[in-house]
C-alpha cells in the first residue's frame, strides 16, 4: 500500500499537468503492485493448504493400516 500512498501524495502536491500525470501513474503502478502481491499471497496460501491436506490424507491412510 506504500506505493499507492506515495503516488497519492505526489498527485496531491502536483501543480502542473505533467506532475498530475506522474502522480496518477505512480498511483496506478502502486495499485497494480498491491494487486500482484495479493494474488501471490493467494497462490502461496492455496499451495500450503494443498500440502497440508495431502499430509493429513497420508497420515489418515497410515493410521487406518
Amino acid at each position: 500500500m506504500a506505493h499507492s500512498i506515495l503516488g497519492g501524495a505526489q498527485y496531491d502536491m502536483a501543480q502542473t499537468a505533467d506532475e498530475f500525470l506522474a502522480g496518477a501513474n505512480a498511483f496506478i503502478v502502486g495499485c497494480l503492485a498491491d494487486i500482484g502481491a495479493a494474488l501471490l499471497a493467494v497462490v502461496v496460501v492455496q499451495r500450503l493448504t494443498r500440502m497440508q491436506l495431502t499430509k493429513a490424507v497420508r497420515q489418515a491412510e497410515q493410521a487406518a493400516v
